[in-house]
């Protein structure tokens, strides 16, 4: 689900409706809105019927170097104010497992998995709770507009910092958010249910 907005509120139902809510029903559709579908980035992507909180539905499964991105995502959010909110499974959590780019062309900035823990790569701003590898977890990222961006986990908060430098800002022409997919050899396989 993707807010063009940081209202926190709003990502655990209380208020605003979001902008884009991808859900995998055996398509890259939004449910809400009108922004672009979703587009497979490399090959190796499919739709499987996996358990997401003791539900059997569809889920997009993704291989190592691959996944979705939102390209286009100009018009979709602002490039400074932004709620994501991410309902997925990794098949691997040690080391580095990029969840989210908003820079194009791809950079090492952005969120990450470092041993289950999230971390905002290159801040030295991480969580203390890891997750388990196929474990399906809800993250969300959120920049307001005083810079401040924040992550949670599972609905706990994991870090918070000042964005002075920008580096949660989505930039590039035309913008794009890039899930799971790393700019080098950093990502794992698995399975989103829903963005």
């Amino acid at each position: 689900t993707l807010l063009g907005h940081s209202n926190i509120t709003a990502i655990f139902g209380i208020t605003e409706l979001p902008t884009a809510d991808y859900q995998f029903q055996n398509n890259l559709h939004s449910s809400v809105g009108n922004p672009p579908d979703l587009t497979n980035v490399a090959s190796g992507n499919g739709f499987i019927t996996d358990l997401v909180d003791g539900v059997s539905r569809p889920v997009y499964h993704f291989a190592q170097g691959s996944s979705v991105a939102l390209y286009p995502a100009d018009g979709v959010i602002p490039t400074n104010l932004y709620t994501a909110v991410l309902l997925f499974r990794l098949d691997a959590t040690s080391g580095w497992r990029r969840l989210l780019d908003v820079k194009n062309p791809p950079s090492d900035l952005g969120l990450y998995a470092l041993n289950g823990t999230l971390n905002f790569y290159s801040t030295g701003h991480g969580g203390s709770n890891p997750f388990s590898p196929s474990n399906y977890v809800q993250v969300v990222l959120t920049r307001d507009a005083s810079s401040n961006v924040v992550a949670y986990l599972n609905g706990v908060q994991q870090f918070s910092f000042v964005d002075t430098a920008n580096l949660a800002v989505l930039s590039g022409s035309p913008q794009t958010l890039r899930f799971f997919k790393d700019d080098g050899s950093e990502d794992a396989p698995g399975a989103i249910a829903r963005i």
